[in-house]
């Protein structure tokens, strides 16, 4: 694996352990931020620690938001994992504020709509940012905020304050409770706070900072003024009380009626931890909790995507059904509309660890020379630990009642859901690559559908396909990955396919 100066020779820095840096292969400027792993951990350590950040970040690629820096390149050198994105015109906030002093309101106001909007697309996809401070937020030339680093953070480094920036680390991380998308909400009201009152929310030193987060207050706020409510919400230590994407946003704009967040042209989004599914139809947006029991919220209109016949990517109709469409009206081509319901076992009660769904050899025959690696509490991953090129991932969800209905019928939500947003981006894809319409898989689980996806990976070609799927009210994501030259331009062989279908197979088996 090539050291980072052999391809990418750093220019000038771009913030804390980011650099501005030449492209020699594409001719072309390029950021690029180090992965540091802890010093005094083994050296084996540090480069298993540096291939999860570099998983983190090529799953992170995926997140479609036009304030997230895009990913071109991740690889681990010299025990550290190493993220080469575009450019970016403009300067972190930390040397923003450092440079100009205190920011306007109306500009920290656009930033944090801005990095909002894209912590809500992460989170869409159970995918936590986990290193949201001034060094990550960008103030563009525009005006507009940019978030950058996703992916930079690996879970396990979290806990007793041994990692994180103190000040920007939410109290969770700290006290070893561990991260959740919540925890990105805290470390944004921290970056606001520094960007419009000039200071941090906590006081600087080390330990005393560490120590200020966990069972002090922040700083009354004297500049934000109209903002000061938000920010003092977003920095609650208990996660719970933080103000959801949604709520902080109405904030922002003024109050009024909630807003859907359309994310990537899709229906549903779902934040990992059980924490909102946001459900967009053509004239109803809803939020619902999937945290614990709901809250008042009166029972939606609620008209689902039509599914597409199958390999056409295309609603069945040319308008959405009405709003009393039965759950007939939605059933993909080959699934039964009672599929779930005729199962007759019960619900889960928790997250079956993800590492066990694969046996080895079952694993052994998908991914040849496999390493396991649990990325998060529910989620596992199984790639060729040598270079990274073939993988597999896994990532399960335990749905609750909502008032859709009980958590199978939100399960089966999540599928339409995740079906309807492929087919919204099905085409030629901004950056090089294309995504092909989805496609239903009878008789895997009880809905299951799933897409293909080429896309341009440094300089070679990603070969994806993704399945979405539920047992019950357990959804599983599943994702086959395959690096290869960038003169292979199509899963010809179909290889790609078969591995995320055969992997979906088994696992649905092993759920019944």
């Amino acid at each position: 694996m090539n050291a980072p100066g052999d391809r990418y020779p750093m220019l000038r820095p771009a913030g804390e352990q980011a650099f501005h840096a030449w492209d020699r292969q594409l001719l072309r400027d390029v950021l690029i931020r180090q992965v540091l792993s802890p010093p005094e951990l083994p050296e084996g350590e540090r480069d298993v620690l540096a291939l999860k950040a570099v998983q983190r970040a090529r799953a992170a690629s995926r997140i479609s938001h036009p304030a997230l820096n895009p990913l071109l390149d991740a690889y681990v050198a010299d025990g550290a994992a190493w993220l080469v994105s575009e450019p970016i015109d403009g300067m972190p906030l930390a040397q923003a504020v450092r440079e100009r002093g205190p920011l306007p309101a109306g500009q920290v106001t656009a930033v944090a709509t801005d990095v909002l909007g894209a912590l809500a697309a992460g989170h869409a996809l159970g995918l936590a940012h986990l290193g949201v401070r001034p060094d990550t937020v960008w103030l563009t030339a525009s005006g507009r905020g940019m978030l950058t680093g996703y992916g930079c953070a690996v879970p396990e480094l979290f806990g007793g304050g041994s990692a994180g920036t103190p000040g920007f680390t939410a109290p969770e991380c700290l006290s070893g409770m561990g991260p959740a998308p919540a925890s990105d909400l805290w470390s944004l009201g921290a970056t606001l706070y520094l960007a419009i009152e000039g200071v941090p929310a906590f006081p600087e030193g080390g330990l005393a900072t560490v120590s200020a987060v966990l069972a002090g207050e922040p700083r009354p706020p004297v500049r934000a003024r109209a903002l000061a409510p938000l920010l003092l919400a977003l920095l609650a230590r208990d996660p719970a009380r933080r103000p959801a994407v949604p709520a902080a946003l109405d904030t922002l704009r003024g109050g009024g009626q909630r807003p859907a967040l359309r994310l990537a042209g899709g229906m549903v989004a779902l934040a990992a931890a059980g924490l909102s599914l946001v459900v967009a139809a053509p004239a109803v947006a809803v939020t619902l909790s999937l945290g614990g029991a709901p809250g008042p919220v009166p029972r939606p209109t609620y008209a689902p995507a039509s599914a597409s016949p199958a390999g056409t990517g295309t609603p069945a109709g040319s308008t959405a059904g009405p709003a009393s469409a039965s759950p007939a009206a939605t059933a993909p081509v080959g699934t039964s509309p009672s599929a779930t319901a005729a199962s007759g076992q019960a619900a889960f009660t928790s997250i079956p660890r993800p590492c066990s769904r694969l046996t080895d050899e079952q694993a052994l025959e998908l991914v040849p020379g496999y390493g396991k690696s649990p990325l998060e509490a529910n989620e596992c991953s199984w790639s060729t630990l040598d270079d990274g090129k073939n993988s597999i991932m896994l990532k399960a969800f335990l749905m609750k009642p909502g008032p859709l209905g009980d958590g199978t019928a939100v399960a089966r939500e999540y599928v339409l859901g995740k079906r309807q947003e492929a087919t919204g981006m099905a085409g030629p894809s901004a950056v090089g690559g294309k995504e092909l319409p989805p496609r239903d898989l009878p008789g895997v689980g009880d809905l299951a559908a799933g897409r293909d996806k080429v896309s341009s990976w440094g300089d070679g070609t990603r070969l994806e396909t993704e399945i979405w799927l539920h047992v019950r009210n357990l959804a599983i994501l599943l994702r086959c990955e395959r690096d290869v030259p960038s003169s292979v331009t199509a899963d010809t062989d179909g290889s790609v396919r078969k591995c995320a279908e055969t992997a979906a197979r088994y696992v649905a088996e092993g759920l019944r």
